[in-house]
């Protein structure tokens, strides 16, 4: 066995003096009661920004669906994009959530690589491709208003916008529009900026503010 698995496993014993000795009312009330978050967080599946580790969240706190380049695709009720439709309403309609959070990050690999293939102008063609595609409308307006910047500030700036473009794009799922029309739910744009160790939130006017 790899060290790497040796140390997860490592990792499941301390997590089970942590959570199910030390902790044993509160786990089996999880257990019992069933999971209650009052957040869904959709986030990138970058092994650097698990949104658990980063906010120090414990066990039941969240709802957590990360994803390439923590996209939210299109409402579509023709078979597209049911992995990700099918967590937002059991968000919504089952755990009754009150806030979601789309939580984009800096040095995002999956948008880099649309970067990449916009720049070289080519349509998309495998998995990665096709499924990034979903930010386009992100990466081409930072196109048109950063010419002749670097990929990594291209990649950063396209990561930023591309949470307006879930966000927006999430408004339009039947459930979470019903949710926002009886004041029910919250949408909140966050992003996490590694080199400077900052989380960043999208305000109402579309600018990144601190917050913390």
């Amino acid at each position: 066995m790899s060290k790497d698995l040796n140390a997860l496993i490592k990792g499941f014993a301390h997590f089970k003096e942590r959570y199910t000795d030390q902790n044993r009312a509160e786990f089996e009330r999880l257990v019992e009661l069933g999971q209650q978050p009052t957040i869904l967080v959709i986030a990138c599946c970058d092994a650097r920004v698990d949104p658990a580790i980063i906010t120090e969240s414990d066990a039941g706190d969240m709802l957590v669906v990360r994803n390439i380049a923590n996209l939210v695709p299109p409402y579509s009720n023709s078979g597209e994009y049911m992995a990700i439709q099918a967590a937002v309403e059991l968000a919504i309609s089952y755990l009754k959530v009150t806030d979601i959070i789309v939580m984009g990050h800096s040095r995002c690999m999956g948008v880099a690589t649309l970067v990449n293939r916009m720049k070289d102008d080519t349509d998309p063609q495998h998995p990665l491709e096709q499924w990034t595609q979903i930010a386009e409308p992100a990466a081409r307006e930072v196109f048109d208003s950063m010419p002749g910047a670097s990929l990594e500030d291209l990649t950063c700036a396209c990561s930023r916008k591309a949470v307006g473009v879930s966000l927006n794009n999430l408004q339009d799922y039947p459930w979470v529009a019903d949710a926002l029309a009886r004041n029910a739910v919250n949408l909140h744009g966050w992003y996490f900026n590694l080199a400077e160790r900052e989380l960043l939130a999208l305000d109402e006017g579309g600018d990144w503010t601190s917050l913390c």
